[in-house]
Protein backbone atom coordinates (compact mmCIF):
# COMPACT_ATOMS: atom_id res chain seq x y z
CA UNK A 1 0.00 0.00 0.00
CA UNK A 2 1.75 3.22 -1.03
CA UNK A 3 1.62 6.69 0.70
CA UNK A 4 -1.17 8.00 -1.58
CA UNK A 5 -3.49 4.68 -0.19
CA UNK A 6 -2.72 5.27 3.20
CA UNK A 7 -3.10 8.87 3.07
CA UNK A 8 -6.78 7.95 1.44
CA UNK A 9 -7.61 5.86 4.51
CA UNK A 10 -6.63 8.15 6.90
CA UNK A 11 -8.80 10.82 5.01
CA UNK A 12 -11.74 8.48 5.29
CA UNK A 13 -11.60 7.17 8.29
CA UNK A 14 -11.60 11.01 9.54
CA UNK A 15 -13.96 12.59 7.25
CA UNK A 16 -16.07 9.73 6.83
CA UNK A 17 -17.50 8.94 3.18
CA UNK A 18 -18.06 12.01 2.34
CA UNK A 19 -14.95 12.66 1.90
CA UNK A 20 -14.00 9.77 -0.52
CA UNK A 21 -16.41 10.88 -2.85
CA UNK A 22 -14.74 14.56 -3.05
CA UNK A 23 -11.36 12.84 -3.69
CA UNK A 24 -13.18 10.39 -6.05
CA UNK A 25 -13.77 13.41 -8.31
CA UNK A 26 -10.33 14.90 -8.16
CA UNK A 27 -11.06 17.90 -5.62
CA UNK A 28 -8.28 19.27 -4.64
CA UNK A 29 -9.64 21.32 -2.11
CA UNK A 30 -10.70 20.43 1.27
CA UNK A 31 -14.33 21.02 1.21
CA UNK A 32 -16.60 23.17 3.79
CA UNK A 33 -18.37 21.41 6.41
CA UNK A 34 -21.49 23.27 4.42
CA UNK A 35 -20.53 21.78 1.48
CA UNK A 36 -20.20 18.41 2.63
CA UNK A 37 -23.59 18.42 4.21
CA UNK A 38 -24.78 19.86 0.56
CA UNK A 39 -23.45 16.50 -0.36
CA UNK A 40 -24.13 13.86 2.12
CA UNK A 41 -27.46 14.91 3.03
CA UNK A 42 -30.52 14.28 1.14
CA UNK A 43 -32.27 17.66 0.17
CA UNK A 44 -35.42 16.30 1.51
CA UNK A 45 -34.16 15.42 4.61
CA UNK A 46 -32.23 18.94 5.15
CA UNK A 47 -33.54 21.64 7.71
CA UNK A 48 -33.76 25.38 6.27
CA UNK A 49 -35.34 28.64 6.66
CA UNK A 50 -37.68 27.34 3.62
CA UNK A 51 -38.39 23.78 5.57
CA UNK A 52 -39.37 25.48 8.97
CA UNK A 53 -41.51 28.25 7.39
CA UNK A 54 -43.71 25.81 5.36
CA UNK A 55 -44.59 23.65 8.70
CA UNK A 56 -45.20 27.02 10.37
CA UNK A 57 -47.43 27.71 7.71
CA UNK A 58 -48.63 24.25 7.91
CA UNK A 59 -49.93 24.47 11.52
CA UNK A 60 -50.99 27.72 11.35
CA UNK A 61 -53.46 26.96 8.25
CA UNK A 62 -54.54 23.74 10.20
CA UNK A 63 -55.39 26.27 13.11
CA UNK A 64 -57.39 28.52 10.69
CA UNK A 65 -55.59 31.31 11.86
CA UNK A 66 -54.82 33.94 9.31
CA UNK A 67 -51.09 35.62 9.42
CA UNK A 68 -52.64 38.60 11.45
CA UNK A 69 -54.10 36.62 13.97
CA UNK A 70 -51.19 34.36 14.35
CA UNK A 71 -48.60 37.25 14.16
CA UNK A 72 -50.38 38.66 17.01
CA UNK A 73 -50.92 35.76 19.30
CA UNK A 74 -46.99 35.03 18.74
CA UNK A 75 -46.23 38.87 19.51
CA UNK A 76 -44.70 39.81 15.96
CA UNK A 77 -45.32 41.72 13.26
CA UNK A 78 -47.36 39.93 10.38
CA UNK A 79 -44.57 41.01 7.88
CA UNK A 80 -42.36 38.87 9.82
CA UNK A 81 -44.43 35.69 9.89
CA UNK A 82 -44.93 36.08 5.90
CA UNK A 83 -41.47 36.33 6.04
CA UNK A 84 -40.40 33.32 8.35
CA UNK A 85 -43.25 31.06 6.30
CA UNK A 86 -41.55 31.77 2.62
CA UNK A 87 -38.42 31.46 4.22
CA UNK A 88 -36.94 34.53 3.63
CA UNK A 89 -35.68 35.40 7.42
CA UNK A 90 -33.68 33.29 9.94
CA UNK A 91 -35.64 32.60 12.73
CA UNK A 92 -34.09 33.08 16.26
CA UNK A 93 -34.59 30.47 19.07
CA UNK A 94 -36.80 32.75 20.95
CA UNK A 95 -38.99 33.66 18.15
CA UNK A 96 -39.23 29.89 16.94
CA UNK A 97 -40.50 29.31 20.72
CA UNK A 98 -43.19 32.39 19.87
CA UNK A 99 -44.10 30.72 17.41
CA UNK A 100 -44.41 27.14 18.90
CA UNK A 101 -46.56 28.83 21.90
CA UNK A 102 -48.84 30.43 19.45
CA UNK A 103 -49.53 27.01 17.69
CA UNK A 104 -50.36 25.61 20.81
CA UNK A 105 -47.76 22.79 20.28
CA UNK A 106 -43.69 22.31 21.61
CA UNK A 107 -40.82 24.12 19.97
CA UNK A 108 -39.46 20.21 19.26
CA UNK A 109 -42.86 19.04 17.63
CA UNK A 110 -42.76 22.24 15.43
CA UNK A 111 -39.11 21.36 14.10
CA UNK A 112 -39.87 17.64 14.08
CA UNK A 113 -42.68 18.77 11.36
CA UNK A 114 -40.25 20.97 9.61
CA UNK A 115 -37.74 18.02 9.12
Amino acid sequence: MGEQDTNLTARMRTNGLCQLYFLCRGSSVEPSYAQLYKQCVPKANRFSRRTFGRAVRRCREKLGLSQEDFAEQAGIHRTYVSSIELGKVNVGIEVANQLAVALGIRLSELIRESE
